[in-house]
């Protein structure tokens, strides 16, 4: 069995530290995303996700200015940069698959390019207790 170690308490490594989010919610940039994980890294957070607020995810309760757009070639650019950068400083980028929440429709993405799916019908049973 291992021993407690106190040390690993006081600084954790990468799998055991908190995960914070980053929202994505105004422009991109390499600049602006470099200047953010300079940052982040000297407060010491190791790992992180984030959270993009396209300007379609309830674009009448929380209106953002988030360009590139949601999931174009630019916007994965940017996406890749940042997580490029965050291995180069040590730091983990989880993904988190969708823009807004909740998750599935890729911010309306998925029912816009394939509006059959929308069409399907669902078959539900009421459940009794």
């Amino acid at each position: 069995m291992n021993k407690f170690d106190f040390n690993d308490f006081r600084a954790p490594a990468k799998s055991f530290a908190p995960v914070y989010g980053w929202c994505w919610n105004g422009p991109i940039s390499k600049e602006e995303t470099l200047a953010q994980l300079n940052k982040m890294r000297d407060f010491g957070i190791k790992a992180f996700y984030i959270l993009p607020e396209p300007q379609a995810f309830r674009p009448a309760r929380i209106p953002t200015q988030m360009e590139p757009g949601y999931m174009t070639d630019s916007y994965l650019e940017e996406y890749k940069f940042a997580i490029d950068k965050a291995k180069e400083y040590g730091m983990e980028c989880w993904l988190y698959d969708e823009g807004g929440w909740p998750s599935g429709g890729a911010c309306g993405k998925v029912m816009t390019e394939h509006p059959e799916y929308a069409k399907r019908s669902l078959n539900v049973r009421k459940i009794q207790f």
